[in-house]
């Protein structure tokens, strides 16, 4: 199962919505339903309980979902490299082309560990991990709050001119912020979840 989670991106977006909205995929119940069974298996069957679940069909069903789930990791992983970044691959060369030194990240913050994007990290060349001598970003939180508009609006008094928007499942959210934002900055380019956004005017913050 770890196995599984490590190498699933899909899954752990799909399990990360589950605890966010209370939203289920496929995959997510699948999951649950597999690690659940593991779970009770483990901790709250006696021996004798333990010795004739083993030879029933339960490990014949966990096997085969088991089966499923990684033959889908390995085929994705195989043959979509583009499609499994999400668009984080495209976004970072944009970035990295512009010359720009430094970029914000921008994203919505149901939880603190949306502000960690490892896929994005990765095809920055590890700007967002600070390695990279002379660039950087600036990550920029959403709440979900009602006044997302005037969160929005401290964005213009940034330096940067370049924002990389990492869009949640949500789709008022996304369209709420996408509207907001292209007021100020003008779309730059749409990949898969990330919208890149560049302006050519600063405003000066009166």
């Amino acid at each position: 199962m770890l196995f599984i989670w490590g190498l699933d991106f899909n899954l752990r977006q799909d399990m990360k919505l589950v605890f966010t909205n209370g939203k289920f995929t496929i995959d997510s119940l699948v999951f649950v339903f597999v690690s659940v069974v593991l779970f009770m298996s483990l901790f709250f069957s006696s021996k004798r309980n333990l010795e004739k679940f083993t030879k029933g069909h339960y490990p014949k069903i966990i096997y085969v979902i088991s089966a499923f789930l990684i033959m889908k990791v390995l085929v994705i992983n195989s043959f979509f490299f583009q499609g499994h970044s999400f668009g984080a691959e495209r976004a970072s060369k944009i970035f990295q082309d512009s010359g720009e030194s430094s970029f914000i990240y921008l994203y919505n913050e149901a939880t603190s560990a949306d502000s960690l994007n490892p896929q994005l990290a990765w095809y920055t060349g590890e700007v967002m991990d600070h390695w990279v001598k002379g660039k950087t970003y600036k990550p920029f939180p959403v709440k979900p709050l009602p006044s997302i508009g005037r969160q929005l609006e401290k964005l213009k008094y940034y330096p940067e001119i370049m924002i990389i928007y990492y869009m949640p499942e949500e789709k008022p959210i996304r369209k709420e912020v996408i509207e907001k934002v292209r007021t100020m900055f003008p779309v730059v380019d749409s990949c898969t979840r990330y919208i890149v956004f560049r302006r050519n005017k600063i405003f000066k913050n009166l």
